[in-house]
This record gives structure tokens, C-alpha cells and sequence, in this order.
């Protein structure tokens, strides 16, 4: 998703978007994160979703296994 940032394309895939995997689990539950840190990440890692899914300028696809993540809403 990093790489898409200012590209638009026809349509866009973003694979893999389950709960254990979105958000990165890495990025948000590292030792000595207070609340607000946590909320950050978070925020961050919405963004990102967003930026990634609105480079398509015809469809989205999106997909997971098990429980989506709760960045899709």
C-alpha cells in the first residue's frame, strides 16, 4: 500500500485484509505505546487503507479470511 501513494489505476486489490493482519499488528501494540501513540498508529494505518483504495479510478476489490479487519467499518 506504501507504493501507491500519487498513482491512480484502473482498478486496485488489497489481499489479506483481515483482522490479523490489518492493522499491523507491529505497528500499533509495541512495548511502552501509551493510548495516544496507539491512537496515532491507528490513525495511520486507516490513512494508509484510505490512500491505497482511492487510487482506483474504476473498482476496488478487497478481500480476507476470518474476520475482517475494523479499519473496513
Amino acid at each position: 500500500m506504501h507504493r501507491v501513494k500519487g498513482i491512480e489505476y484502473d482498478y486496485i486489490v488489497v489481499a489479506g485484509a483481515g483482522a490479523e493482519h490489518l492493522p499491523k499488528a507491529s505497528t500499533v501494540d509495541r512495548p511502552g505505546m501509551t493510548e495516544t501513540d496507539r491512537a496515532y498508529a491507528l490513525l495511520r494505518e486507516r490513512s494508509l487503507l484510505y490512500v491505497a483504495l482511492t487510487r482506483a479510478r474504476n473498482g476496488v476489490l478487497v478481500t480476507w479470511a476470518g474476520q475482517r479487519s475494523p479499519l473496513l467499518g
